[in-house]
């Protein structure tokens, strides 16, 4: 047995992607080897023989299931007792080992956890297809990224649906069907700070973002999804609010999700903004702004330029954060700038590429403190 499995590599991938997500089908399991961002039927063929292998071994089984994205049943393949008992052996993975943090040795589950019972197979679909790819970013930068699934990462605070490191920083993955609505989603971020708040007293570094996944995002959003991704940003920045400059929250889409990451991680913003900035310096802006992507905030005749930080493709909140963090200073101007007009009401002016994604970010949640107009205007 140990001679069939060293001399078959792929099974050992198998091995080591099924241990990380509980169970996948064939499609997962092809992109996971493979890397394909699609996996072609004929591969999926010479994968699927593979895994009658490792069933006559009995170190996998299957069970099928049904889901919304299927048209019929398909099988979801997981670990047997003996699979798992021999993924251990491989990694030299003792039992009572635990998971300490990334880039360290894997932790021993007993069966009756590792064991996912798929009552929630849309979840657990929109989880895996993130770990996979997540997964082949692992494997090909070993050095570089690591990824944990839902039992490694759990704690007794919050308990993410996965977590992956790279670069020296920590990212947490939520995964959201749309079923968690208002008081849940609050409830969610509520954890998140209190979690938060015992990092920083045990001086624990804070995540960098938090990726929240929507099943779908289209090129131009539909008012509903823009209307969930409001639910998010709103429950985040009212909860989390004092952690809200330090931990991003970044809402994608599973088909955005790799695009959303490689975006965020190399700052396709500047990119972005350096070939668009011959067309915003062309523009009207505050005296002394040179800020070449710009909020122009207007108080009555007074202008004070606050930076804007936009992404294509990227919603995220710590840029509005930075959009209120500056409305807030306009309240310590003087009262009496004219007559009948409150310090609080002003517009704000957001220049915009064609082409880049903007949304409306949790306004309402804030127009109850500052009375304010925003004008979109494209570049």
């Amino acid at each position: 047995m140990t001679n069939s499995y060293t001399n078959s590599p792929l099974q050992r991938v198998i091995l080591h992607y099924l241990y990380c997500t509980r169970g996948a089908d064939i499609t997962f399991i092809t992109q996971a080897v493979d890397g394909w961002k699609k996996a072609s039927p004929q591969r999926e063929i010479n994968i699927y023989a593979i895994l009658k292998k490792m069933e006559r071994k009995k170190w996998i089984q299957h069970k099928k299931s049904q889901a919304k994205r299927w048209e019929k049943e398909r099988r979801i393949f997981f670990l047997t007792p003996q699979g798992l008992s021999e993924f251990y052996r491989l990694h030299q993975i003792q039992p009572g080992q635990q998971w300490s943090t990334y880039f360290n040795p894997l932790p021993y589950f007993e069966y009756k956890l590792y064991r996912h019972d798929l009552r929630n197979i849309e979840h657990h679909l929109m989880s895996t297809e993130v770990l996979t790819r997540l997964f082949r970013h692992s494997q090909i930068y070993p050095d570089r990224m690591d990824v944990a699934n839902n039992l490694m990462i759990a704690k007794k605070t919050v308990k993410p649906d996965l977590g992956f490191a790279t670069d020296q920083k920590e990212y947490f993955v939520e995964v959201d069907t749309g079923n968690e609505r208002g008081q849940a989603l609050h409830k969610k971020f509520a954890r998140y700070h209190k979690y938060f708040t015992e990092l920083q007293q045990n001086d624990g570094s804070l995540p960098e973002a938090i990726f929240f996944v929507i099943p779908k995002l289209d090129l131009k959003p539909t008012n509903q999804q823009l209307h969930r991704i409001q639910s998010i940003q709103t429950a985040f920045l009212t909860e989390c609010k004092v952690f809200s400059e330090d931990v991003n929250l970044v809402v994608t889409s599973v088909t955005e999700f790799v695009h959303t990451f490689i975006a965020y991680s190399v700052d396709e913003e500047t990119q972005q903004l350096t070939a668009l900035e011959p067309n915003l310096r062309a523009l009207p802006s505050p005296k002394g702004s040179n800020n070449p992507c710009m909020i122009q905030a207007g108080l009555t005749n007074v202008h004070k330029p606050i930076r804007l930080s936009t992404f294509s493709k990227l919603y995220q909140t710590r840029s509005w954060v930075q959009i209120i963090k500056g409305m807030n200073a306009v309240t310590a101007l003087p009262r009496n700038l004219n007559d009948g007009i409150s310090p609080y009401e002003f517009t704000v002016d957001i220049y915009y590429p064609k082409g880049f994604h903007l949304i409306i970010p949790p306004i309402e949640e804030f127009t109850r403190r500052l009375d304010f107009q925003i004008h979109y205007k494209e570049v």
